[in-house]
C-alpha cells in the first residue's frame, strides 16, 4: 500500500532522527575499539563502532539489500558478512531463510557467531573462509573493521579459501547472492561463468585499488552474458575527482554498488 506523502515524510524524519541518535551515541568511541552497539531490539558486538553504525544505516535504514521474494524461505549466500548486520537483516526480512555466511577473518567470524547467538538468530551456516576462485588459500590483511582485503597494505595472514563457483553448484538455485569481499569479487565472479544463472538477485560491492587495474567492465560484461540487468550506485564522498589521482599505494580509489536482477531466473 502506498503511504500518503505526509506520512512518508514523517517516517523519513523519524528514521533520520533515529539514525542520528545511534550515530551520536557511538561517535565519540575511538576507531578500532571493541564495543557493543544497541540498536532497536538488537545487540551487535563490534570491533569498530563507526563501520558497524554505517552498516546499520545502509542495511536497516536505507534497506539497500531488500529484495522481493515469493518464497518464505529464500536461499541467501552472504559473502563478506563481517559481524552479521546484513545476515540479521535478511533473517528479520525472511525468518525462515536458508543463509550461508562467509567471513574471512577468524576474529570477526567469532563475533558474527556471537551476534547470531545473542540475537537468537537460527538457520545460518557460518563459514570462516575467504570467498575466492579456488581452494588453495590466500594471503589476507585484516584491518580491524570491515575493510580487510587480499590487497590490504597491512600485515598479512594466511586464510583458507572457498571457491564461490563450487558453492553455487551445490545449490539448485540462489535467491540472493551478496558479495562484499573487498577486492576479491572480480576473480571470484569471473570464475563462476554461467553458474551465475542460478542466481536471481545479485549484489556486488565492487572495489578497485590504486595499485591494480580497474576491471568493473569485466564484471558488467559477465552479468550481461548471464541475462542480468543492473543498476550502479555508490556512496561517493570523494570530491574533485580530476584534480588529483590517488597514489599507487593500494588505497581504494573506486567503490561501486552493483544491484543486478536475472531476467530469465526460473524460466529455463
Amino acid at each position: 500500500m502506498m503511504l500518503p506523502p505526509k506520512i512518508k515524510n514523517f517516517v523519513a524524519k523519524f528514521q533520520t532522527s533515529e539514525f542520528d541518535r545511534l550515530r551520536y551515541r557511538y561517535a565519540s568511541l575511538p576507531r578500532y575499539t571493541p564495543c557493543k552497539i544497541k540498536f532497536r531490539s538488537l545487540t551487535f558486538e563490534a570491533l569498530d563502532a563507526a563501520s558497524v553504525v554505517w552498516q546499520i544505516k545502509e542495511t536497516f535504514f536505507d534497506e539497500h539489500l531488500r529484495f522481493p521474494c515469493e518464497s518464505s524461505s529464500p536461499v541467501i549466500i552472504d559473502c563478506g558478512s563481517n559481524v552479521g548486520v546484513t545476515v540479521i537483516y535478511f533473517k528479520k526480512l525472511f525468518p525462515s531463510a536458508d543463509i550461508t555466511a562467509f567471513e574471512a577473518d577468524p576474529k570477526t567470524s567469532d563475533i558474527l557467531k556471537k551476534n547470531l547467538e545473542v540475537n537468537k538468530i537460527a538457520g545460518v551456516s557460518v563459514v570462516t573462509k575467504t570467498v575466492w576462485k579456488d581452494t588453495a588459500g590466500v594471503q589476507f590483511s585484516p584491518d580491524g573493521a570491515d575493510g580487510g582485503s587480499i590487497y590490504g597494505i597491512g600485515p598479512q595472514v594466511s586464510a583458507q579459501s572457498i571457491r564461490l563457483k563450487d558453492t553455487l553448484i551445490e545449490k539448485s538455485s540462489i535467491d540472493m547472492l551478496k558479495i562484499d569481499i573487498e577486492g576479491a569479487e572480480t576473480e571470484a565472479l569471473l570464475d563462476c561463468g554461467q553458474t551465475l544463472q542460478k542466481v536471481h538477485y545479485l549484489f556486488v560491492e565492487y572495489h578497485s585499488f590504486s595499485s591494480h587495474s580497474q576491471d568493473l567492465d569485466k564484471i558488467l560484461k559477465l552479468l550481461s552474458e548471464n541475462n542480468f540487468r543492473y543498476y550502479l550506485g555508490n556512496d561517493d564522498r570523494k570530491k574533485n575527482h580530476f584534480t588529483k589521482m590517488e597514489p599507487a599505494n593500494n588505497t581504494t580509489d573506486l567503490q561501486v554498488n552493483i544491484y543486478a536482477t536475472n531476467q530469465l531466473f526460473g524460466k529455463k
